[in-house]
């Protein structure tokens, strides 16, 4: 799941630029796409733990049996529920986060688009004349 959020931050990062009315030139080397997560980042990501409890093969069985059985199915759905609510809260973040970047190169566009407009104010006044 944090793939898809760090993709879809990366999808926001990306169309900042396309955003932009003029392409943005900054004295920093344009980037390539990250590389791939590592599988030591990848390894970081979490997986449910919870224990599965093994459905019993006999066709019948005594009602406390099938209470017992019903118990322990309860304690997996609740562990695997938490597990999900959990990495939705995660995916929030990195959502948030993903937002943030964004529109921190929103704002670096236009910003540069703002300045490029007052150059193109003062060219316009003080360009040499063409003779």
């Amino acid at each position: 799941m944090r793939l898809k959020v760090l993709a879809v931050g990366l999808g926001l990062l990306l169309s900042c630029a396309a955003l932009a009315d003029e392409p943005a030139t900054t004295t920093e080397t344009p980037q390539a796409a990250p590389p791939p997560l590592s599988p030591e980042v990848l390894a970081t990501i979490p997986s449910a733990s919870c224990d599965k409890p093994r459905i019993p093969e006999r066709a019948s069985m005594p009602d406390e049996d099938v209470r017992y059985f019903l118990d322990k199915v309860q304690v997996y759905t609740d562990c695997v529920t938490a597990f999900i609510q959990q990495r939705q809260v995660d995916m929030r973040h990195f959502n948030d986060l993903a937002r943030a970047h964004a529109e921190s190169g929103n704002d670096a566009a236009r910003g540069i688009n703002e300045y490029h407009v007052k150059v193109r104010e003062f060219m316009d006044k003080h360009a040499p004349k063409k003779k």
